[in-house]
């Protein structure tokens, strides 16, 4: 351990790499931009699963959902593997101070992000292994005054306001929202470590978690952050007119068909953006602590999504799909001792299991023994951006009787079925990125599928026998 070394986790709910260090030409992040001309970005990071249980439990633990067992919103954490180790435990374990905000592992929204104080609840948004303190900051977003619309009522789609596609221009202050109290928090904290630094005071390294719920729906930001993108135009990539059908899973889901309109659509992304763009200020919040503190040479920056949204592309919302959409994240990682690589890009294949072995590697310690992970370092990508990670990324969703699993590598997308409709697809990510021409369609004897089918196998083995 390094007694004098700290870590910062931020972690968001739903945010695709949407961002200016990302090439987006809409975003405005100023801050997670200056995040990463202090680190490396990761431009082809992905979540295991694009659902919020099981992408936090793969963050924490190094596992993937069929491994840890958190395949379902509704899975608890050491439900399947009671005595699972996660970093921040580990950490905790050997003499760190452990400190988590937030929206850290799940919990609902908007319902409970509005309850204060420290919390250890039933879905381990606390973890009481994890943290030697957790709060959770109460929040009025709901309550801020200024203009709601909602595009997908309940009497209409069924749907409650956690998951409808609705936002809120809110009127009253910034200090009313829970980003702006997660970030106070961590704020005040890093002040405090610092004060005791100066005293001499003997102090152990630490960890802090910043969990944030933007962009996650409903999008409520202050109205300042939305009046930056009144007049901004979105234009809307048109689906294309040989676009294959979806594979009926996909077809069947309840966000598959809100059927927006252009101008509807067109008002959500702006929203979304506003949403991140109020979260960005935040980011800057805490940077600019650290600086001001002289913690900024000394402590380890992460940045990560736990998996991204569908903004209706392929005529889907939400998240919970196959698509690079939902499972295509933003991944920083700031490493004060690597200077030379700073401000690079990495295209190599990560993924979220890959955090936990790669704190430790940059924290110079040794794994638990017991607990065999099936993520790599990425350690050697923080000192040559260049470099390869491995062969394949392995992703999943579970919807009752259909099973999704998509294995892709930088040219290919295959994803697989199985249930009541079993289906195979391929997309060529070269020629068509955006995943819309299924290969199989029409040749189901395609040069690349037993490659693939041969890569799934091998994962889902590899599964078993752990």
């Amino acid at each position: 351990m390094k007694p004098d070394q700290n870590i910062l986790l931020i972690i968001f709910d739903d945010l695709s790499p949407m961002l200016g260090c990302y090439g987006d030409p809409i975003a405005q992040t100023p801050n997670m931009d200056r995040l990463a001309a202090r680190g490396v970005t990761f431009t082809n990071a992905h979540a295991p699963c694009a659902i919020c249980s099981p992408g936090r439990a793969t963050v924490f633990t190094g596992l993937r959902p069929d491994e840890h067992g958190v395949t379902q919103l509704s899975h608890k954490l050491r439900g399947k593997i009671p005595d699972v180790i996660t970093w921040p435990q580990a950490l905790r374990a050997r003499g760190w101070h452990t400190s988590g905000v937030g929206k850290v592992f799940h919990k609902g929204v908007p319902d409970s992000i509005s309850s204060p104080g420290n919390e250890f609840n039933n879905f381990g948004c606390g973890d009481v292994f994890s943290w030697d303190t957790f709060h959770s900051p109460g929040a009025m977003e709901l309550n801020c005054n200024g203009i709601m619309r909602n595009y997908t009522p309940r009497d209409t789609h069924l749907v409650g306001i956690g998951g409808a596609i609705s936002w809120l221009r809110a009127e009253k202050g910034e200090n009313k929202h829970h980003e702006w109290k997660v970030a106070d928090h961590i704020c005040q904290q890093i002040r405090h470590h610092a004060c005791d630094r100066s005293a001499n005071e003997p102090i152990n390294p630490t960890l802090w978690a910043a969990g944030f719920i933007r962009p996650h729906v409903p999008l409520v930001a202050p109205d300042a952050y939305f009046r930056l993108y009144d007049d901004i135009d979105i234009q809307l990539k048109p689906e294309p007119g040989d676009a294959t059908p979806l594979a009926k899973p996909v077809d069947e889901q309840w966000c598959s068909h809100f059927n927006l309109s252009d101008e509807q659509r067109q008002e959500a992304i702006r929203a979304f953006y506003a949403c991140i763009l109020f979260v960005d200020a935040q980011i800057g919040r805490i940077l600019d602590t650290l600086e001001a503190t002289g913690l900024a040479d000394n402590t380890l920056v992460i940045l990560s999504g736990y998996h991204g949204f569908q903004l209706g592309e392929h005529g889907l919302w939400f998240k919970n799909y196959l698509y690079r959409e939902s499972t295509n994240i933003p991944l920083i990682i700031a490493d004060p001792k690597h200077t030379s690589t700073h401000g690079q890009q990495s295209g190599a294949l990560v993924d979220q299991s890959d955090l936990f072995p790669t704190i430790f590697g940059l924290t110079d310690q040794q794994l638990p023994p017991s607990q065999a992970f099936a993520g790599q370092s990425l350690q050697g990508l923080l000192e040559d951006p260049a470099g390869e990670h491995r062969s394949y990324i392995h992703t999943q969703v579970n919807w009752n009787q259909y099973q999704g699993r998509c294995v892709l590598d930088r040219n290919f997308a295959y994803m697989t079925w199985s249930g009541d409709h079993q289906q195979e697809q391929l997309f060529d990510l070269k020629a068509d990125p955006g995943e819309h021409r299924d290969l199989l369609h029409n040749d189901l004897n395609h040069p690349e599928l037993e490659r693939f089918r041969t890569a799934l196998m091998e994962q889902q083995h590899f599964a078993e026998q752990r």
